[in-house]
């Protein structure tokens, strides 16, 4: 039919509990990066205007950077208030 999808899995990598989110006209996914306990320490980030073609923006945040975290951090979350964004993670 030459309909182009960005199939499964969406993007390379292996990545868990994703959260999804349009912000204006650019979607965004959110994942957990699934590697072992004590190196689940950053997280990547992925956009794309049309779910089809992701750009990857590696490890936006570490949980070194983190005063409360000890080590991983997984299942983010992202919000829009105010034209500020919070990231969640647990």
């Amino acid at each position: 039919n030459g309909k182009i999808t960005s199939g499964n899995p969406v993007f390379p990598g292996w990545y868990a509990d994703p959260e999804a989110a349009l912000f204006g006209n650019q979607y965004w996914i959110y994942p957990t990066y699934s590697a072992k306990y004590d190196e689940q320490v950053f997280f990547d980030v992925f956009s794309s205007p049309a779910l089809v073609h992701w750009t990857k923006y590696s490890k936006i945040l570490d949980t070194s950077n983190v005063k409360w975290a000890k080590r991983a951090g997984w299942a983010p979350a992202i919000i829009e208030k105010r034209k500020k964004y919070f990231f969640l993670i647990y």
